[in-house]
């Protein structure tokens, strides 16, 4: 199984709500509907709910800008990612 993670940050423009819902009810229909086409097995979302490490008075202080998501895509092999190419 091949697993690829992404760490997505929104453009700068959208609120953390806006890149989310875009993010769920646009982006993940558009990932659906090529999924057997680029031989996908499995699409993940995770969505963050606050801005973590923003705090500079929490212990770690303040930290680099907070990521907006994880996508995971997963393959079963390498093979199938190169022939979605």
């Amino acid at each position: 199984m091949i697993k690829l993670t992404y760490v997505l940050f929104r453009r700068p423009e959208l609120s953390r709500d806006e890149f989310q819902k875009y993010w769920l009810e646009n982006h993940a229909p558009l990932v659906a509907s090529v999924q057997d086409a680029l031989r996908i097995k499995r699409y993940v979302q995770v969505h963050t709910f606050a801005d973590a490490g923003d705090d500079p008075d929490s212990p770690r202080g303040k930290m680099h800008d907070a990521h907006d998501g994880v996508a995971e895509l997963w393959w079963e092999s390498l093979e199938d990612i190169a022939e979605a190419q």
